[in-house]
C-alpha cells in the first residue's frame, strides 16, 4: 500500500485492472462507507483521524510514514548510507493481531518502479534469521529494537 499526505493506494498490486479507478488511490475524505475490493471483493471498514489510517483492525500512522517520506524526497536521497534513518518499528497492520510485534515493512525499487527484494542486496551487511525464531523472542511488544 502506498500512503501520501492525502490519499492512499489502496489496490497497490492491482494498478492496471479496468476495475480499478484512479488506479488505486483513495482520498481520506470519504471514508464512511466500507472499501469494496472489486477484484477479491472483499469489504474493509475504513476511518481516518487525521494522522491514523485504519483498516479494519490494522492501524498506520500517517504521520511516521510521512515524514519518512519527506525526509527522502526533500533531501533528494538516491543513496543511503549506513547510519541513515530508513524507517522506525511498530506495532502496526498485522502484529496488531494480539501479538504485539514490532516491525518493519521495507521494500526498493530501481529509477523504473520495478520492486527489487531487499534481501538479496543487502545479505552482506546482515544475519537474516528466516525463521523469525532469534527476532520474536527480543519483541516484547515494548522495548524498540534499537535497545535488542
Amino acid at each position: 500500500m502506498e500512503i501520501k499526505k492525502d490519499k492512499f493506494r489502496f489496490y497497490n498490486n492491482y494498478k492496471n485492472d479496468p476495475k480499478i479507478k484512479n488506479d488505486g488511490w483513495k482520498n481520506y475524505s470519504g471514508l464512511e462507507n466500507p472499501l469494496i475490493d472489486p477484484i477479491v471483493e472483499e469489504s474493509y471498514e475504513v476511518s481516518y483521524n487525521g494522522s491514523e489510517l485504519k483498516i479494519d483492525k490494522n492501524i498506520i500512522d500517517i504521520d511516521i510514514v510521512t515524514k519518512i517520506n519527506d525526509l527522502f524526497e526533500s533531501k533528494g536521497v538516491v543513496e543511503v548510507k549506513k547510519g541513515d534513518i530508513i524507517g522506525y518499528t511498530g506495532s502496526t497492520g498485522n502484529s496488531y493481531q494480539g501479538k504485539k510485534r514490532n516491525h518493519l515493512h521495507f521494500g526498493i525499487k530501481d529509477a523504473g518502479g520495478n520492486r527489487i527484494s531487499p534481501y538479496e542486496l543487502l545479505e552482506q551487511y546482515f544475519n537474516l534469521d528466516e525463521s523469525g525464531g532469534e527476532t520474536s523472542s527480543k519483541q516484547d511488544g515494548e522495548t524498540p529494537s534499537s535497545e535488542w
